[in-house]
């Protein structure tokens, strides 16, 4: 299998696992996504770079937890496909239930 089939069908999964997070998310909590983007939105006009882990910390009183965390991805996803933030650079998660794993470091536009 060629590298650029592999990197497609990663990415796909990736997507596909994200969407089924935030579907899940929003059958256990109506309008979760929405009510989570809004939080987003809001957050990033107060911050100029922030990580996802950031924002999920910060919504925690005011947006309901998801049952699995991975639904912010789609948050963070649609935000980026709207412009309202941009991929800066990476950094260590200090959340030790994520082991230290590399997470991305968003800049809000």
């Amino acid at each position: 299998m060629e590298q650029s089939s592999i990197d497609s069908a990663a990415r796909a999964a990736r997507d596909a696992g994200i969407n089924a997070a935030m579907a899940h998310a929003d059958r256990v909590e109506p309008k979760w996504s929405d009510n989570a983007y809004t939080f987003l939105v809001g957050y990033a006009r107060e911050h100029s770079r922030f990580t996802t882990e950031e924002v999920r910390t910060a919504a925690a009183s005011s947006v309901a937890t998801p049952p699995d965390s991975r639904a912010w991805g789609g948050v963070m996803s649609r935000a980026r496909r709207d412009g309202l933030i941009t991929h800066e650079g990476f950094t260590t998660a200090r959340d030790p239930k994520v082991h230290c794993n590399v997470i991305r470091v968003w800049r809000s536009l």
